[in-house]
């Protein structure tokens, strides 16, 4: 994570119940725990890096408990060129929209919030697991497939800290974890101990990525 890159604003940024919502080629869900509804990005929208790579993983949000913390207008150029490809709602409208109902409640400023989220896009994307989405890209592979790839990452029982949804035909929409504390947890994989068990996932016997 880029620690240099933060911009603290409140005590929100100490919150012990976090959850790192990341897309799966510009996948989303919506709905409560347990009962959401996820559709599948469309092709011709994948990102690509600046090395023409393409981006499959990109960062939805942050959430904490709280919600709809401020409606202030997010300033011009908080979502910098480097950033802006590894989050989910890229363009100003939907960024501003998603920092209303969730960045707010972090303890972040805008910059720094879009700052944090894209490096953990960009560093889960490293990871044992990024790399086993990236090489199965449009393959079928079965759950426990991807929770052993989670097992690589990080400390036994790491797999019940982690959600994958998908859309109501089994493609990959979300992948999702519940932490205690997100710095550099996925940098540096001793970091174990901050994930929280999950409820799991809404995938069924077979996920297409």
């Amino acid at each position: 994570a880029c620690v240099a890159s933060l911009i603290l604003t409140g005590a929100g940024a100490h919150a012990q119940d976090w959850t790192l919502a990341l897309s799966w080629k510009l996948g989303a869900c919506v709905g409560g725990e347990g009962a959401q509804t996820c559709t599948a990005g469309q092709p011709s929208a994948v990102r690509q890096a600046a090395d023409g790579a393409p981006i499959r993983i990109t960062a939805i949000g942050l959430y904490t408990p709280r919600r709809d913390c401020d409606t202030a207008p997010v300033p011009a150029g908080t979502l910098s060129d480097d950033a802006a490809p590894y989050i989910a709602p890229a363009g100003a409208d939907d960024f501003q929209q998603h920092w209303n109902r969730y960045g707010s409640c972090t303890g972040y400023a805008p910059a720094g919030y879009a700052a944090e989220i894209a490096a953990m896009a960009r560093a889960v994307g490293l990871t044992n697991l990024g790399r086993y989405l990236g090489e199965h890209d449009n393959k079928v592979v079965r759950p426990d497939e991807l929770k052993n790839a989670q097992l690589h990452d990080f400390f036994l029982g790491a797999d019940k800290s982690v959600q994958f949804l998908c859309t109501p035909d089994g493609r990959l929409a979300e992948v999702r974890y519940r932490l205690r504390d997100w710095s550099d947890v996925f940098v540096y994989r001793d970091k174990g101990g901050m994930l929280v068990v999950a409820q799991g996932g809404n995938c069924g016997d077979e996920v297409r990525l």
